[in-house]
């Protein structure tokens, strides 16, 4: 089988070290004999048995979607916007009638981060903010300019308020920022968060524990992970989605799914996460055999009419 890995022209991370889940899986395909090439741009179009789009921006690129055209057989062909606002969650307006706590964060997946490698600049951008944020004089006017301009956020400066009122004013004028309801799901005192990850047929999903209302790797609790199951209504997301790979981190409150982010484009950031992959790597690539299969019997019976 050929494989086909699509990133950006200017993606200069996907090379650089294996963070990226995809790797794992291609490093797998290969032990089982598939080829893998990978198109950076859009200059060349070899003949590809499947083809996987690994361009890692919130919003696929217009002419890389057209790109996808060229072949039959795409992995998340229809997976175009992943921003906080595409994906259907509520979000908030400046003095909209909501009580509870809020949740201020990017729109943009992973903050907004990968955009600064990619588009030209925004990176220049995202540091002339920061230097202003940081001067140690007229506080109160660089922090109000911080939060209007800021093309991204890192998940470290998420911020949860109390109620609307409190949020910066100008939060809600900067369109890669967006304010939701906070809605945390707790077990025991601690909070929780619960991570999908899928190739066709083949998943894992598991939820992890934290003394910190925004869970991240850095702040799991240890040995307190565990397999949970997959919310059928959350199954339902996904086909709607299109989304054939990548992973969705959502929690359950309420007897229901709420989705806080969807990404195309997995990495992987802990020793542990790694070991993961690795013995996750086989399955996924087993599946990715299974999917090409399947594509390509549909496309014969499509064909036959």
């Amino acid at each position: 089988m050929r494989i086909g890995v699509l990133i950006h022209a200017r993606d200069i991370r996907f090379s650089r070290r294996e963070r990226w889940l995809l790797h794992f899986i291609l490093a797998a395909a290969r032990e089982r004999g598939h080829s893998v090439e990978i198109l950076q741009g859009l200059g060349s179009h070899p003949p590809l048995d499947v083809l996987i789009p690994h361009v890692d921006l919130t919003v696929r690129p217009p002419e890389y979607h057209r790109f996808l055209v060229r072949y039959d057989r795409v992995l998340n062909r229809g997976v175009r916007d992943i921003s906080k606002r595409a994906l259907g969650g509520r979000v908030l307006s400046a003095g909209e009638d909501f009580n509870g706590p809020v949740i201020l964060k990017a729109d943009l997946n992973f903050g907004g981060r990968p955009e600064l490698q990619i588009i030209p600049g925004r990176r220049l951008r995202s540091e002339l903010m920061l230097r202003l944020r940081g001067l140690p004089f007229a506080r109160r006017w660089t922090e109000a300019m911080f939060w209007r301009w800021t093309p991204c956020l890192s998940s470290r400066d998420y911020r949860i308020y109390a109620s609307v009122r409190e949020v910066p004013p100008q939060a809600f004028h900067n369109p890669n920022l967006v304010v939701q309801p906070f809605e945390p799901e707790e077990q025991e005192g601690l909070y929780a968060l619960r991570k999908w990850t899928f190739l066709g047929n083949a998943e894992t999903c598991s939820r992890s524990l934290s003394p910190e209302p925004i869970v991240k790797a850095s702040n799991r609790i240890p040995g307190r992970g565990e397999a949970v199951p997959v919310p059928e209504e959350l199954r339902e997301f996904r086909r709607q989605l299109g989304m054939d790979f990548g992973k969705i981190d959502f929690l359950v409150r309420g007897g229901r799914p709420i989705v806080l982010d969807v990404n195309p484009t997995p990495s992987v950031s802990t020793e542990g996460g790694m070991r993961g992959a690795t013995r996750r790597a086989p399955l996924f690539a087993e599946a990715l055999e299974r999917w090409t299969t399947h594509a390509n019997e549909a496309a014969d019976r499509r064909s036959c009419h």
